[in-house]
């Protein structure tokens, strides 16, 4: 009953190492030493874009595709969060590490206390829509 036993289960787990039923087209050169694979023109030559997997399911693996997410994609939505508060101006606005540094021009002038709250306001959008960043917003008078 064991050796009946030990044969059926080896025989699964041989079954499972088999091969499945698609073949692909090989060969070897004369000498018989180099393998010779014509299905792929090799890994950079391949479409990425055409793969039946996501290449960014893991956060550590640099993103392949043609429109991956740049730091300039980030610039252009602090630009764009800032443009939306009203009376002020998107200036120059960088990237160093995590903090985005952004420059924003005010169009009338104001006190301490209203440049703190518009300062604040700026804050709390740049944090609602880029909350992965820490923000210096240096507020100048436009002249």
């Amino acid at each position: 009953m064991r050796t009946i036993l030990f044969l059926l289960v080896t025989s699964l787990l041989l079954a499972g190492c088999g091969i499945d039923g698609e073949r692909i087209s090989q060969s070897e050169d004369i000498d018989g030493t180099k393998f010779i694979n014509n299905r792929y023109g090799g890994y950079y030559e391949r479409d990425l874009d055409s793969e039946r997997y996501n290449t960014n399911q893991n956060p550590n693996f640099i993103d392949l595709t043609e429109n991956r997410p740049t730091y300039g994609d980030d610039q252009d939505k602090a630009r764009e969060v800032i443009n939306a508060v009203s009376g002020v101006r998107a200036g120059s606005i960088f990237i160093n590490g995590n903090t985005i540094h952004a420059t924003v021009y005010t169009t009338e002038k104001k006190d301490k206390k209203e440049r703190d709250e518009l300062k604040k306001k700026v804050n709390r959008k740049l944090a609602r829509a880029l909350p992965r960043y820490d923000y210096d917003v240096q507020l100048q008078n436009e002249n």
